[in-house]
């Protein structure tokens, strides 16, 4: 992990584990529990104490957003300029059936229930937020026609995620390419120069 993570010129790593079990109440409520542990690459050492997670597989959005906070305040609380309350919004800001359509859609090797799920986590999240885009279900739906070759397509979810968004700048990458096979070599070049200057090439 260390050594990935030096190759990332990443100063911390998080690891862990976790399970999901089915709580006897009834109703098919699952449970997740787990717990992680924070390397700090430069030093070598695993901090301490480790996080301890866990609640109802329903509120997994506002677990992540609560551990990721815990871990930024035991690294530097001096330097956390945002509050636990503005990161569980932001963590919670998928709505929940978009969520689970989107993990169920990356889930399956179904190329045909994989569309379908990640088309509808873009409809639930449209109900919620109009007129914004859900990145990373763009991301999962341009990544599924890129494979299947069909260019416009992916290059259509390709280009909705902005500078910012999670996998942008792979997302630009593959529009960029998803418009070379389409002969449109001139959104094909925008595509890729607005990469220049954040990823330059050696």
């Amino acid at each position: 992990a260390i050594k990935i993570a030096r190759e990332a010129k990443a100063s911390l790593v998080v690891l862990g584990y976790y399970t999901v079990k089915n709580v006897q109440d009834g109703k098919g409520t699952m449970e997740v529990s787990g717990t992680a542990r924070v390397i700090n690459v430069n030093e070598g050492r695993v901090w301490q104490p480790q996080f301890d997670f866990g609640g109802a597989l329903t509120n997994l959005q506002k677990m992540q957003g609560a551990l990721s906070y815990q871990i930024l305040y035991q690294r530097d609380p001096s330097t956390l300029t945002v509050a636990l309350n503005d990161v569980l919004k932001k963590a919670e800001k998928i709505p929940p059936r978009a969520f689970e359509s989107f993990v169920k859609g990356v889930m399956t090797d179904d190329a045909e229930k994989r569309s379908n799920y990640l088309q509808n986590a873009l409809k639930e999240f449209a109900k919620v937020h109009p007129g914004e885009v859900y990145p990373e279900a763009n991301f999962e739906l341009g990544n599924l026609y890129y494979a299947q070759e069909k260019w416009k397509e992916a290059a259509e979810h390709y280009s909705k995620l902005k500078k910012g968004d999670p996998h942008y700048a792979e997302a630009a990458f593959y529009a960029g390419l998803s418009y070379w096979h389409q002969n449109e070599l001139k959104r094909a070049l925008e595509m890729l120069v607005t990469l220049t200057a954040d990823m330059p090439l050696t």
